[in-house]
Parts: C-alpha cells; structure tokens; sequence
C-alpha cells in the first residue's frame, strides 16, 4: 500500500512541475503589461543617461571611453572630403579611456539623443501603438556599432571636435532625426522593440525630445517591459 502511494505521489509530483514547466514558457501578452513613462533630461555632451526600465532607476556617468580630437583639413577655403565623402582629418590629441563606470544594472542608456543597449538588439516597427502589440515583434533586430560619438564641441570654431570611440545603435537612434543648422529634429511616431540576451524585451514609443518652450532636451517615452 505504501509502495502504491509513493509511486502515485510521484506521478503527481512529474505531472505538477510539467504544468509548472510549461507555464514558464508561455509568452507574456504586453497587452497585459502595465506601461510607464519616463521623462528624463538629456545627458551632457560628455556623458551617458543609465536607464533601470525595470525600476526607472537613472543614473548619469562620464564617458570613460577612448576620446580622439579630430582637426578638418581645410584646402582653399573648403573642407577636404574622402571618397567616401566624409570629412577629412587628422588626429592631434587622444585621452586613453578610463576605467568602467556604468551601474550594476541598466537596460539603455542616451548621449543626449544617441542611444544604446546593454546586451540586446532593436527593431522599428511599423506599429505607432503601444497597446496593439501581442508579442514581441518579429523583424531583423540590429545590434550596436562602433562610432565616432562628438563628445567635446569646444573647439569648433578652430574645426577641431573631440570625439567618443564608443558605441550607439543605430536602429534604434531612428526615434529622432534632425537636418539643418540650427538643426531642426523630427521623431518618429513608430514603436520601437528592443529585446534583451536575457529573453526580456521592451516596447518603447518616444514623446517627445524637448520641453514645452523647447530649450531644454529631453528624453521622453512611454513603454512597456516584459521580463523574461
């Protein structure tokens, strides 16, 4: 009797934990994800915004990357192109980078308007709201790029620009577009997907890059974080 019990608990135990198993697996709905907002000031030219989309947690830091001073060459009153049709240069200071200074825990992180993703990818739908998202957006997720970040503009006018030899990514710096001098910015009204290496993603819908008297920067978004 006592055998029969056992090998019936046992039974139930495999049957319980396989229910449990397969719960764990089945995708979260963001419909059922509450959403939230952060407005936030810009970083400094010279720093990066720490984003917690989990806790909203910010924190600012220095950049600790390698910066690099770039001349432009000047012929004839003009600026020397490539071919690529890039400004030419020539580099006349460097400043080594430092040691590491990002918090513990951050999911994003902006150099003013350029962004970037810890340990993930990002995608720009074709959806313009939040709320009719069912599930992680499929498409050709792109991860960050090495680039030349203008941290240091001090030096403009003697057409010297320091910059970071950080990372940005740039599918995800779609959310904001600018031409002209003084530029003018447009943002994009699209959803933007950006999934994490730990399985958890992000559903994100900027709102807005300036105050109401559009003299202070912001980053302003709405958005929902599914953990994994």
């Amino acid at each position: 009797m006592k055998l029969k019990s056992i090998i019936a608990f046992g039974c139930l135990a495999v049957l319980t934990f396989s229910s449990c198993s397969k719960d764990d697996n089945t995708p979260v709905n963001p419909q059922n994800v509450n959403s939230k907002r952060l407005t936030l000031n810009a970083s400094p030219r010279d720093s990066w915004l720490y984003v917690n989309l989990e806790t909203g947690d910010t924190v600012t830091a220095k950049d600790v990357n390698e910066w690099e001073y770039h001349e432009f060459i000047i012929e004839n009153g003009k600026y020397k192109k490539k071919p690529d049709g890039t400004l030419d240069y020539k580099v006349i200071k460097t400043i080594p980078a430092g040691k590491p200074n990002a918090p513990k825990t951050w999911h994003l992180a902006f150099h003013v308007y350029d962004a970037l993703i810890n340990n993930g990818e990002a995608l720009m739908t074709n959806e313009t709201e939040l709320s009719k998202l069912t599930e992680m957006p499929k498409g050709n997720y792109v991860a960050n790029k090495q680039l030349f970040i203008p941290v240091d503009m001090s030096g403009m006018q003697n057409s010297v620009m320091g910059y970071s030899k950080g990372y940005s990514n740039l599918e995800l710096n779609k959310w904001i577009s600018s031409k002209g001098m003084p530029p003018k910015y447009t943002m994009s009204d699209k959803v933007f997907s950006v999934r994490f290496k730990d399985g958890s993603y992000a559903l994100i819908k900027f709102k807005d890059y300036a105050d109401k008297k559009g003299k202070k920067k912001l980053v302003d978004f709405e958005y929902k974080f599914v953990k994994k």
